[in-house]
């Protein structure tokens, strides 16, 4: 495994190395992930003081990395450290990333298949495709997607971009995945509210705190829904990526300090909070299904989510959540008050969603990818 960031580090893709990492070694198969020193990136870089060689019994070789370029966190030791790594395949995660890059080229220098797990197509989501980024991704079709055996996208909204730019054959969509030994039992309710003194109802917005995850258009809904629902607390859990000034300044402006709250939760306490939400809001501005959608099915619990990118590939409005278009907090706020006055449609999309969980298993999925390394070893 070669990514940019892995464990204890926060985001989807550190995640979804660390679950396959460990369901691989699971089943048999020899692992090591090699990556950075790096915690976050955003809004500042920040390192792991761990020198530990292995994270939860998963191999791991962190190395330096430096902000050479803008975004391109560069590892100067990658490339000599994978050419000496025992390797049958290169499993590369996140285009557009130096980890990437270099993992590919070494790859190809040692006559070893790579396949490659894109964790979105960052042009689209970037801010601006200047010309700069224009250059880079037609490099790449020459180089790191052209060499590659597998494109491995988790939804068929990322796969339609890799579509213009590598064969179809090597496209293979795989979602994302959900840990069912951690969700078979969700925690029961009660622990939490009293600690952190929740109303009546809750509704929860989990992830890293950036502009992206939209946590400021389910901020601009409340004062909509608590014209109906006056006892509702809005709980914004996870780390500042670079965006929390703006949303305490927006409930500021608001004025429903009362009815939202900022929280840092452990792990553990991410699972209370779970059992104690009445909705899980996730108001993405782009990107496919987050883990967070996953684990809120797992939970059983009704969603409302934004209509963008991979959501509504696996989320079926009005059977799994309540759909609503992007940075429409009006759309939301009805969406919150007819889910919150609508217990009997609380119950069905809960049970919907726990029905459907099964098939995210990561147990499964890493036997999908390992047999597309197979394919890969062969070719």
């Amino acid at each position: 495994m070669v990514s940019t960031r892995f464990k204890p580090g926060v985001g989807g893709c550190e995640e979804e190395t660390f679950q396959l990492s460990r369901q691989l070694i699971k089943q048999g198969h020899e692992v090591t992930v090699y990556t950075s020193d790096l915690l976050r990136t955003s809004p500042s870089f920040e390192y792991i003081r761990s020198k530990s060689n292995t994270f939860e019994g998963i191999p791991v070789r962190r190395l330096h990395a430096a902000r050479l370029l803008d975004n391109y966190p560069v590892m100067p030791l990658l490339g000599t450290t994978l050419l000496a790594a025992k390797a049958s395949i290169f499993h590369l995660h996140a285009y557009g990333s130096f980890a990437s890059d270099i993992g590919a080229l070494v790859a190809s220098l040692r006559g070893i298949p790579y396949v490659i797990s894109p964790h979105g197509y960052f042009p689209e989501i970037s801010k601006r495709f200047d010309l700069k980024r224009k250059c880079y991704v037609t490099a790449s079709t020459l180089t790191t997607l052209r060499k590659a055996k597998k494109v491995i996208c988790e939804s068929r909204w990322i796969a339609r971009y890799f579509l213009r730019l590598v064969d179809p054959e090597k496209i293979v969509k795989i979602p994302l995945g959900i840990s069912m030994e951690e969700w078979a039992k969700p925690p029961k309710g009660g622990i939490l509210r009293k600690k952190l003194n929740l109303n009546t109802y809750t509704i929860a917005c989990i992830g890293r705190v950036t502009e992206d995850k939209g946590f400021q258009y389910v901020i601009k809904s409340m004062p909509q829904v608590l014209k109906s629902f006056t006892e509702t607390c809005l709980v914004v859990a996870g780390e500042d990526f670079g965006y929390m000034r703006e949303l305490r300044a927006l409930v500021d402006k608001l004025d429903i300090r009362d009815n939202v709250l900022f929280a840092i939760l452990s792990r553990n306490e991410i699972r209370e909070l779970y059992a104690e939400a009445d909705i899980v809001a996730i108001p993405s501005l782009h990107g496919s299904l987050p883990t967070v959608a996953l684990e809120a099915m797992a939970c059983g619990k009704p969603i409302v989510a934004t209509r963008v990118g991979g959501i509504p590939e696996e989320l079926e409005d009005g059977a799994n959540a309540l759909l609503v278009e992007p940075t429409n907090h009006l759309q939301i706020a009805q969406a919150i008050v007819t889910l919150l006055g609508d217990k009997a449609q609380r119950r069905i999309i809960s049970s919907n969603n726990l029905a459907k969980t099964t098939r995210y298993s990561w147990n499964y999925l890493a036997m999908q990818i390992s047999k597309v390394y197979r394919e890969a070893i062969e070719a």
